[in-house]
């Protein structure tokens, strides 16, 4: 079930009546408890951060701004009549809730080391990853790109001087009477970038767009807001006292969640602000910018430079979080019920609906358990991924050795995410993907008997489907190409073995899964 656009437009329009009661209190601290009143009966009970909302709620069957459902998608994968009750609040909620054991699952867009450290006893497991978009009212025009700096320069453009430790604008709570250009020549700290650079403070759009002289109405979101928090991770924004004096909408608050920034945004003219990949498309009266040129699309946002760094600058993941270690009577009747949901999320038909609600699923090839190493952990945690689908079936184990060298390794990881990219068209390959898919990596698992130059030689193995080439050579770099060769099936080729090599050599066949190289060797 995908909540839909005019769903979305319903959880703008009315989450401040079912959230303002509840982040007026909560939100003065950076986290704090949702104080919602649990149904009698549930079984799974989740709240926390608006972004992975639509996400929990699509696969538990839930609708509306939160509440409770027992037919979802989750309870027709082997949990028929499970009642599960979600509802938002931010993420600071998720994370405070499930560590005080109030919620059996937090959900949650930011799970930083100062997270971590604070709320050691939870487990934390990414379901998906999120693009933070920056975007911009109609009326700002000219405007197609921002840096990081700029964003940052933007949202601390100001300074609050009175009263001291103000608190970010909670409604109802003192708001600063008295502000300055954030630089040090007026007392202020000044701004700072990630690298320590100093930025200086922009506040009208003709510091980015020539001869565009309109004042900046920057709007963002509470102190506890998940998205907001990353956003401060990735451009050094600060958290508490450097805010824009603009940044309130209608002189009121900052926003209560994405789809409130959202209708903020598209209603204020000049004004710029940044919700998930998930809600860009929801902002009917505003453009989305690139960020270092580069669009956040879901390819962008799930392609890894390195491991700990996407292609898309604000790319991070989505979280649910769960309190192992709690005692509390229902958090651990339910345990059960919560492990069984984030296996779901990993699996494919969860991954699915991540897709579906226009966030972004997660890849093989990146650090799922979040140690800092793409490893065979994390191809272990991937295999909740296959091995709990109900529609592909358990063909194959991904924790397993792969590739035929004896040992489970980040090489069975790699040749894995060929196989989901391949059967699920992550990547956008242009592959559809299967309701029944075969997986498709790459491997020799064994050569024939026939080894003189001119012979025919039976090579077996997986993925050769659409090979190119078949060669032979000590090494694939000086390898010559077979004479011929037939792919017979998926699992078979036949080679015409080529002249002119002598020793021992192995055999190379390349195909879209890559290259692969014989376990074996032999000698002409």
């Amino acid at each position: 079930m995908k909540i839909s656009s005019s769903t979305k437009k319903l959880l703008i329009l009315t989450a401040a009546c079912v959230l303002a009661a509840l982040l007026s209190v909560s939100s003065v601290l950076a986290d704090g408890p949702g104080g919602y009143t649990w149904t009698a009966g549930d079984e799974l009970r989740l709240d926390g951060s608006t972004t992975v909302y639509p996400i929990v709620a699509a696969a538990l069957g839930v609708t509306g701004t939160g509440g409770t459902s027992t037919s979802g998608p989750f309870q027709s994968d082997g949990h028929a009549g499970l009642q599960a009750q979600v509802e938002q609040g931010g993420s600071g909620v998720g994370r405070y809730d499930a560590n005080a054991s109030t919620v059996d699952l937090g959900d949650a867009s930011s799970f930083t080391a100062a997270n971590q450290a604070t709320y050691a006893a939870l487990t934390a497991t990414k379901i998906a990853r999120d693009g933070i978009c920056i975007v911009v009212n109609s009326d700002v025009t000219g405007l197609t790109n921002i840096t990081p700096d700029q964003v940052l320069a933007i949202y601390d453009a100001y300074y609050a001087t009175s009263p001291s430790g103000w608190n970010g604008g909670v409604t109802g709570a003192s708001n600063p009477t008295t502000v300055v250009p954030n630089t040090t020549a007026n007392g202020a700290p000044g701004i700072k970038d990630l690298a320590g650079n100093i930025v200086q403070p922009i506040t009208n759009w003709d510091q980015i767009i020539p001869n565009f002289n309109e004042p900046i109405v920057p709007i963002g979101r509470i102190i506890g807001s998940g998205t907001r928090d990353a956003l401060s991770n990735f451009t050094n924004m600060d958290e508490t006292n450097a805010e824009p004096a603009t940044i309130y909408y209608d002189n009121t608050t900052r926003e209560d969640s994405n789809g409130e920034l959202a209708a903020a945004v598209t209603d204020t003219p000049y004004s710029i602000g940044y919700v998930g990949i998930g809600y860009a498309d929801q902002i009917t009266g505003a453009t989305v910018l690139t960020v270092n040129g580069i669009k956040a699309t879901p390819q962008n946002v799930s392609t890894i430079v390195t491991p700990s760094t996407p292609q898309y600058p604000f790319s991070r993941y989505l979280y649910l979080l769960q309190n192992l270690s709690s005692t509390d009577s229902q958090v651990v009747a339910n345990r059960a019920n919560a492990t069984a949901f984030i296996q779901y999320m990993l699996s494919p038909a969860g991954q699915n609906i991540v897709t579906e609600q226009d966030f972004v699923r997660l890849q093989p090839l990146e650090d799922i358990n979040g140690d800092g190493t793409i490893s065979v952990q994390d191809l272990s945690l991937l295999g909740l991924m296959w091995n709990h689908s109900t529609t592909a079936g358990n063909l194959t184990n991904p924790a397993a050795d792969i590739n035929g060298d004896g040992i489970v390794s980040v090489q069975d990881l790699s040749l894995l995410g060929l196989w989901w990219n391949i059967t699920y068209g992550v990547y956008a390959t242009g592959v559809s993907p299967s309701s029944n898919p075969t997986p498709n990596y790459l491997s020799i698992s064994s050569i024939g008997a026939n080894t003189t130059a001119g012979s025919s030689l039976a090579i077996n193995g997986a993925g050769f489907t659409g090979a190119t080439a078949v060669s032979f050579g000590a090494t694939f770099a000086t390898s010559i190409a077979a004479t011929s060769f037939t792919i017979s099936s998926d699992a078979l080729i036949t080679a015409v073995v080529p002249s002119g090599i002598s020793g021992a050599v192995s055999i190379f066949v390349t195909a879209p899964g890559g290259t692969a190289t014989s376990s074996s060797s032999f000698s002409y």
